[in-house]
């Protein structure tokens, strides 16, 4: 089983979390992010594309409506759902930060997982 987060979430949440651990590599712009730097940092695993991990997976389920996904997948295996915890929160909401530009970007750069997944 793996978990399918949309990228353009995803990027958000990465850029924020290396922002405040004060990566260098991370500039304060996220458009500068999208444009240049996160094409340069594959083997940095918070923007590697997710077909990386989840190509393989029988079961993927879906981030935005994780509880929901997965109180469905414990009742298809037959377990009693248990509470998912939100341990960490990047603040990081892509709708907010996002350009028309930023959005194609991430689109071309994700467009084999968002095909399958999204």
């Amino acid at each position: 089983m793996g978990v399918y987060r949309n990228p353009w979430d995803r990027v958000a949440s990465a850029w924020a979390f290396h922002r405040r651990q004060g990566n260098t590599w991370a500039p304060s712009s996220f458009v500068t992010f999208v444009k240049g730097k996160m094409k340069n940092h594959h083997n940095n695993k918070m923007t590697r594309p997710q077909t990386h991990w989840l190509t393989h997976c029988h079961t993927v389920l879906m981030f935005d409506h994780l509880v929901e996904d997965f109180a469905a997948w414990c009742e298809i295996i037959g377990i009693a759902p248990a509470p998912l915890p939100h341990l960490l929160d990047s603040g990081a909401k892509w709708d907010d930060i996002q350009t028309p530009e930023t959005r194609a970007i991430i689109a071309d750069y994700y467009a084999e997982e968002i095909d399958r997944w999204a």
